[in-house]
């Protein structure tokens, strides 16, 4: 059954709430309000990385919405009032879902797509929360979901960490608003420890028939740990396990092969540090007659097509002093900014094109892609 829920944010817009309500730290288990950001920081400062609210992702927000809404995928409409043209951006649940949008002179509808997890339906508006008049949250049962299995490179990192940010995390930027994704990737985990974890096992109670299941594991394959598999016989025993549970389900398997990191040799290429785990997925591809995106190839093509300095404002490399999250700076060459991030989920959308998931297609924004 479908159930709706609507809030106004400036009276004389259809309802007859105004729910500019403010939440304490005594409130929190209120129906709905708005989180300040100094909360956010109270939250960040004790530990507690679950409250990494919305309102802290990039910039300072000031507010986060907060409301209670069973688990479940939800069509999401953002009305914003006229004025000047301004980009925006919202985000969701701590960047599980990002909506970049420019506002015109006229009044805006967006729609989003999103699955909640947690209960707890969370929102920012930045830069320009003064603009959004009214909210609704519709659940959509059957709206088809993409569940995403993998490791830091993909998953969705904190909004107080920004700019760190998986691929996964940026992938609804480019589909349409009729499919929700769930980011269920783990920094640190191996196709091996993401099973025994029992994550596999909860993504297979969520699944059900007609929904997606990306795979992209080797970055911790690779480790001598015990989260370490060998190429040839246990990754591809794990990664059947996957394919196993989401066509049992009736869902859509995709295998993606690790993507590249920035390692260059000094002619300009890059050192392909996967090449044996990702020579056994296609074999895993072929063998189980399951889709594949050669991520791994496709990213080392465009890293190597930006060279050495330029490739550099996809990875982490930060300058000390610039971002709030890392006063210190880094230097990495495996994980990913915002921008990064971005182009990353760029070339699996359009990969996905060429796979024979063609229901995929209909889901896929080309407008965005191309922007």
């Amino acid at each position: 059954m479908r159930q709706q829920l609507a809030y106004c944010f400036k009276k004389g817009y259809e309802m007859k709430e105004d729910v500019m309500t403010l939440l304490s730290e005594k409130d929190l288990h209120q129906s709905y309000g708005w989180i300040t950001t100094p909360l956010v920081e109270a939250f960040i400062e004790t530990g507690t990385e679950a409250f990494s609210l919305p309102g802290h992702y990039s910039m300072d927000s000031g507010y986060s919405f907060f409301t209670k809404v069973p688990k479940g995928q939800y069509s999401v409409t953002l009305y914003f009032e006229a004025g000047e043209p301004q980009d925006i951006t919202v985000i969701f649940n701590e960047g599980q879902r990002l909506l970049k949008r420019k506002l015109e002179e006229k009044e805006m509808v967006y729609e989003v797509a999103l699955r909640v997890e947690n209960r707890l339906f969370m929102m920012a508006v930045l830069p320009h929360l003064e603009r959004l008049v009214r909210l609704t949250i519709e659940s959509e049962p059957t709206m088809p979901v993409i569940y995403l299995a993998g490791d830091s490179t993909v998953t969705e990192q904190p909004a107080a960490r920004y700019p760190y940010s998986g691929w996964g995390q940026m992938l609804p930027l480019f589909l349409h608003p009729t499919i929700a994704v769930v980011n269920a990737a783990k920094s640190g985990r191996s196709s091996k420890s993401f099973i025994e974890e029992g994550r596999l096992n909860a993504i297979e109670k969520e699944l059900k028939k007609g929904d997606y299941l990306f795979i992209q594991f080797g970055h911790n394959d690779e480790k001598t740990d015990e989260r370490g598999t060998d190429p040839d016989t246990s990754y591809p025993f794990y990664l059947r396990q996957y394919i196993q549970v989401a066509l049992e389900k009736g869902a859509f398997p995709l295998l993606i092969t690790p993507v590249q990191r920035r390692t260059f040799n000094r002619d300009g290429t890059l050192q392909n540090t996967h090449s044996g785990y990702e020579k056994s997925m296609y074999r895993v591809s072929k063998e189980e007659g399951i889709p594949l995106i050669p991520l791994g190839k496709i990213s080392k093509h465009m890293i190597e097509q930006l060279g050495n300095e330029a490739s550099k404002e996809l990875f982490m490399w930060l300058k000390p002093g610039v971002y709030k999250g890392f006063p210190e700076g880094a230097e990495d060459n495996t994980h990913f900014t915002e921008k990064g991030a971005s182009e990353i989920a760029k070339l699996v959308v359009m990969a996905m094109k060429e796979t024979s998931l063609s229901g995929l297609l209909p889901h896929i924004d080309d407008n965005h892609i191309n922007t």
